[in-house]
């Protein structure tokens, strides 16, 4: 998935938004980056995600990443408007990306793809967040197979547009009703 980005013909960093205890050694990192089959000058923060009230987040540095096309790989994915309940159930944690950070990292026209862990709500759930991000005046794309996808979020119509037809080049003309979904937002 990480050649639709590059097929963009833009430079291509990569967030991996690590979440583990203790950091990653550099050769988990290499090999992080082998298994995306990215190279070392691409992965821009290998540190820790964090999100704690006052200290410096984690996405202070977004406006240095906005002039590059980005990948990046939290936990589980784009929190939903959903999430934003006071239970503890429902809390958005570093396994998530809020919307808002997601715009900080959005300039007029690079393009972010999320790795997405699908809810355990079912059916629909990509049409769901591609919905909140359009609330959130974010165009975006998106790919399922399984209980996996890629969203693909930018604010230029024409990016969102090129890749669409990038993915559905790619996954071929019976892919959408068999294998995968491809959905527009």
């Amino acid at each position: 998935m990480l050649d639709v980005l590059r097929g963009g013909g833009r430079t291509l960093k990569i967030i991996p938004m690590f979440t583990d205890d203790p950091k990653w050694s550099e050769q988990e990192v290499s090999t992080y980056e082998f298994l995306l089959g990215a190279s070392t000058h691409e992965v821009v923060s290998p540190v820790k995600f964090h999100r704690k009230k006052g200290s410096r987040s984690y996405f202070d540095h977004a406006k240095k990443w906005r002039k590059y096309d980005l990948f990046l790989d939290p936990d589980t994915g784009i929190a939903s408007n959903k999430s934003r309940h006071s239970s503890k159930k429902n809390r958005i944690s570093t396994k998530h990306l809020k919307n808002s950070e997601l715009k900080k990292l959005l300039n007029e026209t690079n393009l972010v793809a999320v790795y997405q862990h699908a809810p355990r709500t079912g059916k629909g759930w990509l049409a769901e967040k591609l919905k909140d991000l359009r609330r959130n005046h974010i165009k975006a794309v998106g790919y399922e197979a399984g209980q996996v996808g890629m969203i693909f979020a930018t604010k230029s119509a024409k990016r969102s547009s090129d890749v669409l037809k990038r993915l559905r080049n790619i996954a071929g003309p019976t892919a959408e009703p068999v294998s995968c979904r491809i959905t527009a937002g």
